[in-house]
């Protein structure tokens, strides 16, 4: 379950089930590359923004 955008890139949040239908991990999507945030194990993960720009800061 999840939100598609320009095509076949998952962006925003994406849920996947398992065969019975239960939710077994939550992943959040950026341009089509994801990172799991939420596992039943773990909960929720802390993000890291995926396309972080390193611009040099000025001395």
């Amino acid at each position: 379950e999840g939100f598609y955008e320009g095509g076949d890139f998952e962006q925003d949040t994406l849920k996947e089930y398992d065969p019975n239908g239960k939710l077994i991990r939550k992943m959040f999507c950026e341009k089509g590359v994801c990172q799991t945030v939420w596992t039943p194990e773990k909960g929720y993960i802390e993000r890291k923004k995926i396309f972080e720009q390193n611009v040099p800061q000025p001395e």
